[in-house]
């Protein structure tokens, strides 16, 4: 079994952590020696970090859930996350999972990414779901050169049950990858300001002979945005539009 790190960005919003740090206890079968949850708050008011440090020194007690709590001034969703696998996860981690905080599992998703990964993966993915029963999110397409989730807002084929898709890429919402290939590529590219860090990176893998796959039958809940506006910066739309132009260069 390999050493897992996941990696949640947080600020305020309890609920939603505790919900997600839940979900984990009562789905994942992953061997908890061999996972640490790195919980990366930027920003959360001082009750609000006193209730969360409670909770996972419970967590470890009852439940044998090991969670390091980790504070920053800021937020920026690549920074926080290279820095998390540069200087605090372990260095025997072979694994790396980026999770939102709005996430909560709703089978076993974490041990089914894991068995499907392999050294000939870049990233693995799961269906993500809106409370609605709608698609959030079946994998990354591009579409007249624009990203997007494939079968996003529609109801889940059941056909495609079962399946394990290749795709561009998965989210970062929660997305796994190789310690190594992360080190490899660089983690995320800290120029974006709010999105397309993890389209980039997905694209990285594929440049590197990987391939990108997104499990159907892997399902969270994803309550996408809670925290922030989902319109992308126009900056970030030319810095991904600027590495695919590169990418094609290339080819």
């Amino acid at each position: 079994m390999k050493k897992l790190a996941i990696i949640v960005p947080t600020k305020g919003n309890i609920g939603m952590l505790i919900s997600l740090l839940n979900s984990i206890v009562y789905h994942s079968s992953y061997d908890r020696e061999m996972m640490t949850i790195y919980i990366a708050d930027t920003g959360s008011n001082e009750k609000e970090k006193e209730i969360v440090k409670y909770y996972i020194s419970r967590l470890k007690n009852e439940e044998n859930l090991n969670c390091v709590f980790i504070e920053y001034d800021y937020y920026n969703f690549a920074k926080i996350n290279n820095d998390v696998v540069k200087n605090y996860i372990s260095e025997d981690t072979e694994l790396i999972l980026l999770c939102n905080n709005d996430i909560e599992l709703i089978n076993d998703a974490i041990s089914m990414a894991v068995n499907e990964y392999d050294d000939e993966t870049g990233t693995v993915g799961v269906r993500l779901m809106f409370k609605n029963n709608l698609v959030q999110h079946g994998g990354i397409f591009f579409s007249k050169g624009f990203p997007g989730h494939l079968l996003y807002k529609k109801p889940f084929p059941k056909e495609e049950s079962g399946k394990i898709v290749k795709t561009f890429g998965n989210t970062g919402a929660f997305m796994l990858t190789s310690k190594e290939l992360w080190n490899k590529i660089g983690g995320l590219n800290e120029d974006y300001k709010k999105c397309f860090e993890d389209v980039e990176y997905n694209l990285a893998c594929l440049v590197n002979g990987k391939q990108n796959k997104t499990i159907y039958d892997a399902i969270c809940w994803h309550r996408e945005s809670a925290t922030r506006s989902k319109k992308p910066l126009k900056g970030d739309i030319k810095k991904l539009f600027k590495f695919i132009a590169g990418l094609n260069k290339k080819i």
